[in-house]
């Protein structure tokens, strides 16, 4: 009978090497797909907050412009002089649409363009009990420069003076502001928008805002000093649950650029979220000039609207955190919108024959056409 040898089979080593190989090669494979799916879902995840937070920006700024009037009096303060401070020339735009009347009783000497009034004994008139003279009186002509004024300036409008400070104006440049001023519908408090300085290595912006609060100092019924409030304890004129005093930069337009960790919440309050990057802001504002105001410039009467542009992208310490180290694999986010402003009454910032028409809140004296 004859029997069967068995033969025990076995692996060689160069199979071994090559099924080996194999796994790993598909094991690498399989990981590499894991770490670029990981990759591309955490950059879609970024990408998409990124987004929602443009979107939330955008919406509070919309939100803001229906609800408040365009600040033109304080855009007027800042053409005048970039280093104004905010609030500092409140009524001396106003009183440009104002014939001011430069006779005084008895033929005494005037200042050219001085706004107010003159009682008969040829003193200012301040709301004293007095017989006003007339020909003193302002006269509201709707026209910037007021009608009669010895100048021709065409192009001149809120946002470029051009006729009085020798400003070269730009008509589709003069209108497109990169900070938002409003105004509350009773005249009483004002909102600010800009860029405010967060990071300095690498330097990032975030959207802030400071709300103000003025005051009626000389009982007027116009709330016109909006800067050096008789408050000791307030002298930025901000809303309560602002923090403008006792900390080292002594103005608003100063919180702006500090970058340091401990003024982000001082003056001007981040209101998005700080992992976005606002890279630009640009507010195109139409018409020039407050149209309740240049109700005589058939140009200017119309609704005022603006157009707003927002780039934002992740803050460098999220770009990191996805491995995007050149900022190359989050794109940028663009968004634009227009929207009018929901305001139809004027609000009030001059009255003519008042107590404040020659000085702005600032203590600054408002320059007329026709001034030396």
């Amino acid at each position: 009978m004859r029997q069967t040898r068995r033969q025990n089979k076995a692996y060689t080593l160069v199979e071994i090497l090559i099924a080996v190989s194999l796994f790993a090669v598909v094991g690498m494979i399989s990981l590499s797909i894991f770490i670029n799916v990981t990759r591309i879902q955490a950059q879609l995840a970024l990408e998409n907050a990124i987004y929602e937070d443009a979107r939330f920006m955008m919406e509070r700024l919309s939100r803001a412009i229906r609800n408040n009037a365009i600040d033109y009096e304080e855009y007027f303060n800042k053409a005048v002089d970039s280093n104004n401070l905010y609030g500092e020339l409140f009524g001396c735009y106003a009183g440009q649409f104002y014939n001011p009347g430069t006779t005084k009783p008895g033929n005494l000497t005037v200042t050219s363009g001085y706004l107010g009034a003159y009682c008969n004994n040829a003193t200012l008139y301040t709301g004293q009990a007095c017989v006003v003279y007339k020909p003193s009186i302002d006269l509201n002509t709707g026209m910037y420069p007021y009608y009669g004024a010895p100048v021709d300036a065409a192009l001149s409008n809120a946002f470029c003076p051009a006729y009085l400070y020798g400003k070269a104006c730009v008509p589709e440049n003069d209108n497109l502001a990169h900070q938002l001023y409003l105004i509350s519908p009773d005249g009483k408090r004002k909102t600010y928008f800009a860029l405010k300085k967060v990071n300095l290595a690498p330097v990032e912006y975030a959207l802030a805002m400071v709300e103000k609060v003025g005051e009626d100092s000389n009982n007027d019924g116009i709330t016109e000093t909006w800067n050096g409030c008789a408050s000791g304890a307030n002298p930025l004129c901000c809303k309560d649950r602002y923090d403008c005093a006792g900390w080292a930069p002594l103005t608003l337009e100063q919180s702006l650029n500090t970058g340091a960790a401990a003024d982000i919440y001082k003056g001007f309050i981040p209101i998005s979220p700080l992992r976005t990057t606002v890279t630009r802001l640009d507010f195109r504002i139409t018409p020039g000039e407050d149209p309740r105001k240049a109700f005589s410039e058939p140009n200017s009467v119309t609704q005022p609207r603006v157009v707003i542009t927002l780039e934002v992208k992740p803050n460098a310490q999220q770009l990191t955190a996805i491995g995007d180290i050149d900022g190359n694999l989050v794109p940028s986010i663009v968004l634009q919108t227009t929207v009018s402003s929901r305001i139809q009454s004027e609000v009030k910032s001059y009255l003519g024959a008042d107590t404040h028409g020659l000085i702005g809140s600032g203590g600054l004296r408002c320059k007329l056409s026709g001034d030396p």
